[in-house]
Parts: C-alpha cells; sequence; structure tokens
C-alpha cells in the first residue's frame, strides 16, 4: 500500500537523501498505512467480538465488506483533505521576478482560484468554528452504522474522518509546496531559457490550427505568386515555391519543447550555398498571420540568418533577402524529419 501510495506521489517512502522534506512525507505516509492497517484490525475486532452471533464462514465477508465501507470512508476523507492541501499549497507567483526575466505572462487562474477558496473556507471556518462539535456529531451518526453500533460506531467514524482528512491535507500540502512548486520553476526556467531567442525579434507563440485558420493573401509587392495562396495558408506559392534559389537556402528544423506537448520549436535558417556570393544582407522572414510579428528582420551572424518560432502546427514560410531580389518559400508540412503531428494539423 505505502509503495503504490509513494509512486502515485513521486517520492522515496524510504527517503536515502537525508531530505528532511521527504522524511516528513515518509512519515506522514507511514501514517497513511497505519491507519488502513487500524481499520482492517478493528473490523476484524468487531466481528470476533460478535462470534456468538456469527459462524466461522461468515467472519471472514463479513470483515471484508466492513473494511471496504471503512476503508471507502477513510479514502473520501484523505481526497477532501488532500484537496484542501493542494490549494493552500499553491505557491504565488513573484510578479518582480517574472517582469525582470522575460516578457511574457503566465496564466494563474489556478493560483487565483486557490486563493479565493482558501479565504472562503478560513472565512467560513472562523464564522462556524462553534458548530464543528455538532456537525461532527452528526457525521458520526450518520456514518457510524458502517463502523459499530451506537457510541462506538460514532466515535469510530469521527476519529476515521478526522484522521484521514489530517494525513490527506498535510500530505499534499506538502507535496505542493515542495515538489509541485520545484515542477513550476523548471517550467518556467526552460521557458525563460528559450524566449531571448523568440523576443529578441519579436516573436510570440502561435497556437493557430491551419485548418481552421483563414486569413487573406498576404500583401507584399515584392512576392512572387505563382497562384493563389489557401485560406489557411496565407504564405502558400507566393514566394516562388523554391526553397534553394540565387546561391541562398531556406531550412527548417522541427523540434518537440519539453514543457508543452502542444508546440513544437522550429529553427529556421537562411544560409548562402554559393561561397563567392556570402550572406551579408539582413533576412526578412514571412510567417503565418497568427504570429504578432508575422516579419520579424533577422540579422546575419557567422555568415547565416536563423530565427526560432514556437507553433502547434505547419505552414508555409517566406524568406526574402539581398534587398528583396531573392526570395525563397518552405513548406513546414513537407519536411521529412518534422514530427507527424506537427505537419498534420
Amino acid at each position: 500500500m505505502l509503495s503504490i501510495f509513494s509512486k502515485l506521489f513521486g517520492f522515496s517512502y524510504m527517503p536515502d537523501s537525508g531530505e528532511k522534506e521527504n522524511i516528513a512525507i515518509s512519515l506522514l505516509a507511514r501514517l497513511f498505512q497505519m491507519g488502513i492497517i487500524l481499520l482492517f484490525i478493528f473490523s476484524l475486532g468487531v466481528q470476533l467480538y460478535n462470534f456468538d452471533e456469527l459462524k466461522w464462514s461468515t467472519i471472514l465477508p463479513n470483515c471484508l465488506w466492513q473494511f471496504s465501507l471503512m476503508t471507502l470512508i477513510a479514502g473520501s476523507s484523505f481526497v477532501l483533505g488532500g484537496l484542501s492541501g493542494f490549494l493552500f499549497g499553491i505557491p504565488m507567483r513573484s510578479k518582480n521576478s517574472t517582469e525582470n526575466q522575460s516578457a511574457y505572462s503566465d496564466n494563474d487562474n489556478l493560483v487565483q482560484v486557490s486563493d479565493w477558496l482558501t479565504k472562503i473556507i478560513v472565512g467560513v471556518g472562523l464564522t462556524q468554528i462553534g458548530e464543528i462539535p455538532e456537525k461532527l456529531s452528526s457525521l458520526g451518526a450518520t456514518l457510524a452504522p458502517a463502523f459499530y453500533q451506537e457510541n462506538i460506531g460514532s466515535v469510530a467514524a469521527i476519529a476515521t474522518v478526522v484522521y484521514f482528512s489530517i494525513t490527506g491535507f498535510t500530505i499534499t500540502y506538502l507535496w505542493t509546496r515542495i515538489y509541485f512548486k520545484k515542477m513550476l520553476v523548471t517550467a518556467d526556467n526552460e521557458i525563460v531559457k528559450m524566449l531571448p531567442s523568440y523576443l529578441s525579434v519579436g516573436i510570440q507563440p502561435t497556437d493557430f490550427k491551419s485548418k481552421d485558420y483563414h486569413a487573406p493573401s498576404y500583401p507584399n509587392k515584392k512576392m512572387t505568386a505563382s497562384q493563389p495562396a489557401p485560406p489557411d495558408d496565407p504564405q502558400k506559392y507566393q514566394w516562388g515555391g523554391k526553397s534553394e534559389n540565387n546561391g541562398r537556402k531556406l531550412s527548417a528544423i522541427v523540434t518537440p519543447v519539453n514543457w508543452s506537448k502542444e508546440y513544437f520549436n522550429i529553427e529556421l535558417k537562411v544560409v548562402s550555398t554559393d561561397s563567392q556570393k556570402p550572406l551579408n544582407k539582413k533576412v526578412t522572414f514571412h510567417l503565418h498571420p497568427s504570429f504578432r510579428n508575422a516579419d520579424p528582420v533577422v540579422e546575419i551572424a557567422n555568415g547565416q540568418a536563423v530565427l526560432n518560432a514556437l507553433a502547434y502546427g505547419a505552414f508555409t514560410v517566406g524568406a526574402e533577402t539581398d534587398d528583396g531580389d531573392t526570395v525563397l518559400e518552405l513548406d513546414l508540412s513537407e519536411l521529412s524529419n518534422a514530427p507527424t503531428i506537427f505537419k498534420s494539423r
């Protein structure tokens, strides 16, 4: 039971790292295990106490039936306490540190809901604190039949609810403060590391779905459209249809990002394929209109122009260089090494 529980929460119930946090959660997990064992002992004791009224063949079935009911009540109490612990434990984001590191903003709805619910729970608890004993007594009377008769069953029910609620609250609170916080920090750090390359040219992630997005064709006097562009891919057929032209080559590498299952990183690169004609002019990339800056201008560095962008699915990219004398076009859905799910969107 404990090993399953430890795997569920992602920590070792026999901590060897020496971390006090691991030890604290481990001890609480053992209390959870001990509570389950005590419920089984209680159930077995009740059946043996009534042995005169029962037969040997009915003791085990009755014991398991009663133990199942008590475990269900204990589990419900644990989950309720755990939910409260999670809400109380969600860390607040430091707005100053976020603003200093990047120009993006997080969706903090979960934090806001947690803050509201925490205040509501505390407020209601303080105003109704005088009625808690009466409510517990009423709850114990309701749950008593699952434990035993009259007063003993009521006391056992109340003890079970309180025990597992507190255990669930404490374990989940510590897990949220220790491990969930680390998960958020790790994810944020990954995003912050990647953002400078996007923000330097004004690129923002786009979540457009190519089959659902409809935009007018891109208006640019230097475009060499061979035919009208599809409404969901405005750059298609607008830049000559060649990824290599006039001694220049446009290529792309699409890779998943480790902090999201939805987005992909696109590394676009324009290089010279003619040693006699080095690339020394700025490159203007033409992306899907759903990007906040769909026409970023990239400086040449080490003989190449590199642009990173985040996208949900494939689209056609256009590029201009040599003061507009060279145009390139690349359909990302035709890349042989791109993820299949990216190309299908």
